[in-house]
């Protein structure tokens, strides 16, 4: 079971791997969750509207509205040029002034993590900076903001999966997706971030994934890029299912080799 389609699971089943069921509604109570593909330059703009939103939120002494904040490292790399938990965390204490601002990471003892949770489910914490920790397994109805970082480093299906960490109540939610600033215009993470910001259907999104990036090999290694078909396409996905309930039928009818051949081709 997935709550999220990704590339290889759609290509199990074009190949006939996997039988699926698909439910495509939302429970009725939830609202659709507004997305939004903020360029760097708007990074700090986006935290004020965020800070701005959760003092607005608040009722007898409570904020009502949370944030979550994504980053890809736990702390600053050499090797990489991306942004880290530990470092940022200083940057948002800052800039979220007044409100409670605190951290999560995988690196933390079991007891630490489920001690901050259920914090930041009493509200006692406004705004939780996290690693993709919290990607599964989190449901807490009261936080409706998530912001993620550098998100041209995290794959569709992931930023999927992050974005469902809020929205799981009946308040209006939002998502910020916010690439670094060497992300390029026009440059094919900057349009993978727009596509998800547009689209809100898993199916939508990890069907996109399969076109822009391939499934890789079903036997063999790769994890991305497109197989060599001699006939027909990876992207045509109509025709895949097609092909794929018609050697079913046939399958069905007569496994004969030659029989299917000729049914095939006649």
């Amino acid at each position: 079971m997935t709550a999220t389609p990704i590339p290889r699971s759609l290509t199990e089943i074009f190949f006939g791997g996997l039988d699926v069921s698909e439910i495509r509604q939302k429970p009725k109570y939830q609202k659709e969750i507004k997305t939004y593909f903020t360029p760097y330059r708007k990074r700090e703009d986006c935290f004020l509207w965020i800070k701005n939103k959760i003092q607005k939120s608040k009722k007898n002494g409570v904020y009502e509205d949370q944030a979550f904040v994504i980053y890809p490292l736990i702390e600053e790399s050499e090797k990489l040029s991306a942004k880290a938990v530990l470092v940022e965390v200083e940057y948002l204490k800052k800039l979220f002034k007044g409100l409670n601002v605190d951290f999560l990471h995988g690196r933390l003892k079991e007891k630490e993590k489920e001690k901050l949770l259920k914090n930041f489910r009493k509200k006692e914490i406004q705004v939780l900076v996290s690693t993709t920790v919290i990607e599964v397994g989190i449901d807490i109805p009261d936080a409706t903001i998530m912001v993620i970082e550098d998100a041209e480093r995290f794959g569709l299906a992931q930023l999927h999966q992050l974005r469902g960490r809020v929205g799981r109540g009946e308040k209006e939610s939002y998502c910020f997706v916010i690439p670094n600033s060497n992300v390029e215009k026009d440059s094919p993470a900057q349009k993978r971030l727009i596509y998800f910001a547009e689209h809100s259907s898993g199916f939508e999104v990890a069907e996109y994934d399969l076109e822009s990036r391939g499934p890789g090999e079903v036997y063999g290694l790769r994890q991305s890029g497109v197989p060599n078909f001699k006939v027909a396409s990876i992207h045509d996905i109509k025709l895949l299912n097609k092909a794929r309930k018609l050697a079913k039928k046939y399958l069905k009818e007569d496994n004969n080799p030659e029989k299917i051949l000729e049914n095939i081709f006649r």
